[in-house]
């Protein structure tokens, strides 16, 4: 079984292999290299770092366990599990629910936002959480695992 490793934590890996070898890791996947082919360029038959991704690795991200977040459900966390979860936000379950309807609940702030992840009636056992917050902080913390549900989205997740 391979190990987990949160999203934020492969890429800045990944990148900073890039950075020293000039080359992709081995196990380097094809989902990987598609997600960062704007953070990586070629060069005279040697990998780069572009300016996006040199932001990247410098970026700092701050997940914080938070108290009272309120919630609705506005996107979906998909594909992991509630260890998954705790290991990328780096604490367990930290909310009280309805222990009928809910067994595991976050509520975190990314950047300072307010973020919150929980299951529903039995989501967790097809690893498949409710999420809230606003796009740029989920997509940092759990990246390809967020799926957006545009018409609930913050008013700050509509560029247009």
């Amino acid at each position: 079984m391979k190990t987990y490793i949160p999203y934020m934590e492969r890429t800045r890996s990944i990148l900073r292999y890039v950075e020293e070898h000039h080359q992709t890791p081995p196990d380097l996947t094809a989902t990987e290299r598609d997600r960062l082919s704007d953070m990586i360029h070629e060069e005279g038959g040697e990998l780069y770092l572009t300016t996006l991704g040199e932001m990247e690795l410098e970026d700092t991200v701050e997940i914080r366990p938070a108290t009272d977040v309120g919630s609705c459900k506005q996107h979906t966390i998909y594909g992991l599990s509630a260890e998954q979860i705790a290991l990328t936000l780096g604490f367990t379950a930290n909310q009280a629910d309805d222990p009928r309807k809910v067994k595991f609940s976050w509520g975190f702030t990314v950047n300072g936002k307010e973020c919150a992840v929980w299951d529903w009636k039995g989501s967790h056992l097809f690893n498949e959480f409710s999420a809230y917050g606003p796009v740029a902080e989920l997509s940092r913390a759990f990246g390809p695992h967020l799926r957006v549900h545009e018409n609930r989205s913050w008013p700050e997740n509509n560029l247009n």
